[in-house]
């Protein structure tokens, strides 16, 4: 399961990003009724997007994901380097 989000300038700095990566991977993975049950989930964000970073860290404060790896740049997938974050209960 991958998603990608933005948040609205009036909402910024309330954790709104953060509190919905936990609900969505813990939902995504653990509810018997998800329709993406069983099936991998990642996070990546840009090593430079700080707000996104801060989001990333603060889902994994609440035991959703870790902190991984950082992608290399690949010309046909990702023009940059990412910051990858794997669900806790991985491996």
């Amino acid at each position: 399961m991958r998603a990608g989000y933005r948040t609205a300038p009036a909402a910024r700095g309330r954790r709104i990003a953060s509190r919905t990566l936990a609900s969505a991977a813990a939902w995504g993975s653990g509810a018997p009724d998800s329709p993406f049950a069983g099936r991998g989930r990642e996070l990546v964000h840009a090593p430079g997007d700080e707000a996104s970073c801060r989001a990333s860290c603060r889902a994994a404060l609440v035991r959703v994901f870790r902190a991984e790896r950082t992608l290399a740049a690949h010309s046909t997938t990702s023009p940059r380097p990412m910051h990858l974050w794997s669900p806790r209960d991985a491996g």
